[in-house]
């Protein structure tokens, strides 16, 4: 029984980034219950436009249509059971972004530091 989980970003050229993710859990019992394996990958690539300001991604969740949950149900005397559960969970996305103010990472200019300031509350 086990588990394994992982999310890849990689910067390409030009504004253009790609996105890679995916997990998969193994066979687990729950209870009364015999889950087989399942998993899921998902891929997405991010144009940066209008001077970094704004983006267009596009992305695919479940691209091999992996994720579903099938199993036994055992442990009831007298009675043996199978089951399957069918999602629908691939899933295409087409967003953009656009950032109206100003970016985080500029720094707001101080007219005083820490030490003005302490200079202030210390007096000869």
């Amino acid at each position: 029984m086990g588990e394994i989980n992982s999310s890849n970003i990689f910067t390409l050229s030009s504004g253009w980034s790609a996105e890679l993710s995916g997990f998969y859990v193994s066979n687990r019992a729950n209870s009364q219950f015999i889950n087989n394996g399942t998993g899921q990958l998902n891929a997405g690539i991010q144009r940066k436009v209008f001077n970094n300001k704004g983006s267009f991604k596009f992305s695919v969740r479940d691209i091999l249509k992996t994720y579903k949950n099938n199993g036994l149900t055992n442990n009831i005397p007298n009675a043996t059971e199978a089951f399957r559960n069918k999602f629908n969970s691939q899933v295409f996305t087409l967003g953009f972004n656009y950032n109206f103010g100003r970016s985080l990472s500029e720094k707001s200019k101080r007219d005083t530091g820490s030490a003005d300031v302490e200079k202030g509350r210390v007096k000869n």
